[in-house]
């Protein structure tokens, strides 16, 4: 079960999808679909926008927890770790990748 916990970063909400409480690790969930968005140049510009919006914010109200994103295509994991490898400055390499395919029986 994916529960959304808010926390505020300079004032602004910010979503992850769930938190270990034991470990305090922060988690995001992409579902099927970004392989195909990303397919595109149009759609794979506004994809890669917005993970890399919300990964910042993420890392910034995460207050040094780990961050963790999971993917149910490979094709879309690669890509989150090469657009998060591109960061020098702002922490995004220390999220995690992990590529988990979606399971037939829980859509």
């Amino acid at each position: 079960m994916i529960h959304h916990i808010w926390r505020l970063d300079a004032g602004k909400m910010v979503n992850y999808d769930d938190c270990r409480l034991t470990g305090g690790m922060m988690a995001d969930a992409k579902g099927p679909g970004y392989e195909g968005l990303l397919a595109f140049d149009i759609t794979m510009a506004s994809v890669i926008q917005e993970w890399w919006f919300e990964s910042g914010r993420q890392i910034a109200a995460s207050g040094g927890r780990p961050v963790r994103w999971y993917f149910a295509e490979l094709g879309a994991a690669l890509e989150a770790r090469r657009l998060f490898d591109s960061d020098n400055n702002e922490g995004r390499q220390r999220i995690e990748i992990v590529f988990l395919p979606w399971s037939k029986r829980a859509q």
